[in-house]
């Protein structure tokens, strides 16, 4: 992207973030993956259980974080590369 020093520092300082956030995130998105796949068996032909429509909860839950993550993502990388530039990031990315 041929930055300034200065943006360069700050870019990398979000992205460094963003990434932390999005890694717990997918940890969460594992957790909750792993909690529909054992309630989803322990009863697969009854009605729904109240541990599978909990596990159901937390893992839209963890989607919905993660489209906010992605969101964050572009708001933030706007206010510091300007439009042009986020789109040859995202381009790239």
């Amino acid at each position: 992207l041929k930055l300034p020093s200065e943006v360069e520092s700050q870019f990398g300082q979000t992205v460094r973030q963003l990434q932390s956030e999005r890694k717990l995130n997918d940890e969460r998105l594992e957790k909750a993956t792993r909690r529909l796949d054992e309630t989803s068996k322990a009863s697969p032909d009854t009605k729904p259980s109240k541990e599978l429509e909990a596990a159901l909860r937390e893992y839209r839950a963890a989607q919905a974080e993660l489209h906010q993550l992605q969101n964050k993502e572009i708001s933030e990388l706007r206010k510091i590369l300007g439009p042009q530039k986020l789109a040859r990031y995202l381009v790239v990315k």
